[in-house]
C-alpha cells in the first residue's frame, strides 16, 4: 500500500480531519458506495475524526450521500467554490462566476459543438441534446421521491444565450477531443475570471479563480480550527492535486493518475477493491 519509505506514526496520530474525492475515489466505477466504506468511515467519526467530501459535484446534490455517511464537518463542493455545512444547507462559502463571462463560454461551446452545463444555485442551463442531459433528470426525479426540491433544467440553445441569467457556480464542458479541449482551456485562459481543471477524461470543469479543492481544504480547516496539516485528503484524478499539495497527508486511489500518485504519501487498493476503506482501517481505525 505505501508508495515508498515509511508514513510517520507521528504524522498520523496528527491527523483529525479525513476528506475525500467522490467519484473514482469513494465510490466505486459504477458509482456505489461500498458497505464496507459506508461503515468504515462511520467508525472513523465515531472515534473523534472529522469527516468530509471533497468533490466537483454541486453542493446541493449531496443530500444522497449524507444519508448513508453523515459527514460531521462542512463539505467542500464545486471543486472548492462552495462550502456547505450538510446538516443545516447553511452555505458556509460559495464563489461566483459573472453572469456575461458564463453567457460568452455557453457561446463558445454552442458553437463549437461542445457540450456544456452551466450552474447557478438554482438552475442548471444545458444545450439540447447534452450527453449529461438523462442523468440529470434522473436525479430530478431521484429528489423528488426522497422528498427533495430538485434544480431546475433550462435548455438553451445558440440563439437564446441572452436569455441565461443568474451568477454561475461553475460549468462542465464535455470535450470529444484534445483539439476541443485546447480550444476550452485556452477561451479560460484569456478570461480571468475562471480556471478550468479536470475531475475525469474528456470532462472539463471551469470554476471561479482562485478556487480549488486547496482552497476549500483550507477553508474547512478554518472553520474547525485545526491546521490543514491536520488533514488527510483521498483523490483519483488532477482536481485533486491541490488539496494533496495542502493537506498533512495525502492517499491516491490505485486508479489515481500518475502525477497525483507521484505526490501521495500512499498509494492504497483502486475504488473497486474498497481502496479507501483500506487505508482508513489501516492507519486510523486499527494503527
Amino acid at each position: 500500500m505505501r508508495k515508498g519509505g515509511e508514513v510517520k506514526q507521528a504524522g498520523i496520530k496528527n491527523i483529525r480531519l479525513i476528506a475525500t474525492d467522490v467519484d473514482g475515489t469513494l465510490v466505486n466505477s459504477e458509482g456505489k458506495l461500498t458497505e464496507r466504506t459506508i461503515q468504515a468511515l462511520n467508525r472513523l467519526m465515531q472515534k473523534g475524526y472529522w469527516f468530509t467530501f471533497a468533490t466537483g459535484r454541486q453542493a446541493d446534490v449531496m443530500w444522497k450521500m449524507q444519508k448513508d455517511i453523515p459527514v460531521n464537518a462542512p463539505i467542500i463542493c464545486s471543486n472548492g467554490g462552495e462550502v456547505m455545512d450538510l446538516v443545516t444547507g447553511e452555505v458556509l462559502y460559495r464563489d461566483y462566476i459573472p453572469l456575461e463571462v458564463g453567457r460568452q463560454f455557453a457561446l463558445f461551446c454552442a458553437r463549437k459543438g461542445i457540450d456544456v452545463l452551466c450552474r447557478t444555485p438554482s438552475v442548471e442551463w444545458v444545450n439540447p441534446g447534452c450527453r449529461y442531459l438523462p442523468k440529470m433528470e434522473k436525479r430530478q426525479r431521484e429528489a423528488v421521491e426522497l422528498g427533495h426540491t430538485p434544480q431546475g433544467i433550462e435548455l438553451i440553445d445558440v440563439k437564446e444565450i441572452d436569455r441565461m441569467e443568474g451568477d454561475f457556480i461553475k460549468f462542465l464542458c464535455w470535450v470529444k477531443n484534445e483539439e476541443e479541449e485546447k480550444a476550452v482551456e485556452a477561451f479560460c485562459a484569456q478570461e480571468p475570471a475562471v480556471d478550468v481543471t479536470s475531475s475525469s477524461v474528456n470532462v472539463l470543469e471551469i470554476v471561479p479563480t482562485g478556487n480549488d479543492k486547496g482552497s476549500g481544504l483550507r477553508r474547512v480547516c478554518d472553520f474547525l480550527n485545526i491546521s490543514p496539516e491536520q488533514a488527510c485528503v483521498f483523490g483519483d484524478f488532477k482536481n485533486d492535486l491541490p488539496m494533496f499539495q495542502v493537506a498533512g497527508m495525502s492517499i491516491a486511489v490505485a486508479n489515481a493518475i500518475e502525477p497525483l500518485k507521484a505526490i501521495a504519501d500512499v498509494v492504497t487498493g483502486s475504488n473497486d477493491e474498497d481502496g479507501l476503506a483500506q487505508a482508513v482501517e489501516q492507519y486510523f481505525l486499527n494503527p
